[in-house]
Order: C-alpha cells, then sequence, then structure tokens
C-alpha cells in the first residue's frame, strides 16, 4: 500500500505533497498552495533524499539511487495514482479539505474497480463522515493519535497556558469519546490509522469487535514494527530499508 497526501496549487492543480510547503523536500521555498504547477515544476524535488528526479514529456519519472534510499517526495500529478507504469494494490488519499472531493469523485468515475484499491482516509473527522455521504461505497478511515490537540508527539505541551491546555486536553476527551461512542457508526469506518504509541492489545480488541481493522503509523523502529505485524496490525513506515 502506498499513502499520498492530496493538496493543491495555487492555480487548483491536485498534487500530492506531505507537506503544506516545499521547504523541506526541495530545493525551493514556500508554501505549495502559493505556487503554480508551472512553477512547481521547476524546483528540484527528491535528490536530497537519494532520488533523481526528472520531467520527460508530461510524465513524471522517479528513479531510485539506490535500495537504502529512505524517502521519496514529490508533488506528483493526480493521474500518477492510475498510471500503469506505478500501479500497486492498494492506495490511500489523505484528504486536508473539502476541493478534495471533486478529485475524488473525477478519479471514482474513471474505474469501478477503484473502489477495491482506493481509501480514504484523514485526521479530520468531519471530512471523512463527508466522503461516505457522497459515496457510501467508498472505503474510508480515520486517522486518531490520543491528545493530539493537547500534546505533541514528543510529549510536550502544545500550549504554554494552563487554561489553553485545560481547554485542548478537554477537546481530546470530548473526541475520543465521540469517536469510540457513535462517530465510527454514523461514518461507516473501515480502518483506523492510529499512532503506533496509542496501540495495545485491549485497543485492538475493542475495535476488532466493531470490525474496524487497524494500521499502525509511522513505524520507523524494526523491532516495534514485527511486534505490530505479529499482533496483525499492518504498518506504514517511510523507512524503506527497514521492511527489508
Amino acid at each position: 500500500m502506498v499513502e499520498v497526501d492530496l493538496t493543491f496549487t495555487k492555480d487548483g492543480h491536485p498534487v500530492l505533497l506531505h507537506d503544506l510547503t516545499v521547504d523541506r523536500t526541495s530545493d525551493g521555498k514556500g508554501r505549495i498552495d502559493g505556487m503554480t504547477l508551472a512553477e512547481v515544476k521547476k524546483l528540484d524535488f527528491g535528490s536530497k533524499f537519494g532520488c533523481v528526479v526528472g520531467l520527460q514529456g508530461n510524465e513524471w519519472l522517479l528513479d531510485v539511487k539506490s535500495d537504502t534510499m529512505r524517502v521519496r517526495e514529490r508533488p506528483l500529478d493526480i493521474n500518477w495514482l492510475t498510471a500503469g507504469k506505478y500501479r500497486m494494490e492498494c492506495y490511500t488519499i489523505m484528504l486536508i479539505n473539502k476541493k478534495t472531493f471533486a478529485v475524488l469523485k473525477q478519479l471514482m468515475a474513471k474505474n469501478k474497480n477503484y473502489y477495491d484499491r482506493i481509501i480514504v482516509a484523514s485526521f479530520y473527522p468531519s471530512l471523512v463522515y463527508l466522503v461516505r455521504f457522497m459515496d457510501s461505497l467508498i472505503m474510508t478511515a480515520l486517522c486518531m493519535k490520543n491528545n493530539d490537540s493537547s500534546y505533541a508527539s514528543n510529549g510536550s505541551r502544545r500550549h504554554s497556558q494552563w487554561w489553553t491546555h485545560a481547554l485542548a486536553y478537554l477537546c481530546d476527551a470530548v473526541l475520543r469519546v465521540w469517536i469510540h461512542g457513535y462517530f465510527w457508526k454514523l461514518s461507516g469506518l473501515c480502518i483506523i490509522f492510529m499512532y503506533h504509541g496509542d496501540i495495545s492489545v485491549e485497543v485492538q480488541k475493542y475495535w476488532m469487535e466493531k470490525n474496524i481493522h487497524l494500521l499502525a503509523w509511522t513505524v520507523n523502529s524494526k523491532e516495534e514494527a514485527d511486534k505490530l505485524v505479529a499482533m496483525g496490525i499492518p504498518v506504514l513506515t517511510d523507512d524503506v530499508a527497514m521492511m527489508k
């Protein structure tokens, strides 16, 4: 499975890029939504991650230099998802706003087989619900991380003032109750992409009883990956070499 993040250029072209800016993955600077597609195509993406990336005609080319390549990132045209050259068994499309719905509709209209190959995921429950409302046949997934509004991944508080931290923590608690108690029913969830540190045997059992599959993100430790896979939980990683 390949997980991709869908966003848009300034002139409305859908592209695949994880970050809001091009700073980390290219030789340029600035927000992706502040650039036209023509401007984005002039940037050098991927070379700092061990890839040679070039443009030939209207086709994006990705040539890996070595088997130890860790990350491969490039704002690709959305058609990359369905091009035969790059065809995979399953794709996960991350949604960040309602603009992606139109692209999703066009994608699904091309081939009914995509319903079995594409999972639409988001950190925003409202977007997951709207996708199911738009087309109940689309496989959906919710991305989750406990207390994400109040704590960063390193365990530090996101808010310095006590009252903003307390409010964020309360929002996290309400959201957790809402998702566990009601949202999974309303949205028809198929999968939950769960932060690897939040997964336990008890959590797995809880969601298995509701016929919802878990997938762990982002796991870059082989020991932890082996442990989760032994539990029957697939993992997402950006360390390709680790999985060999």
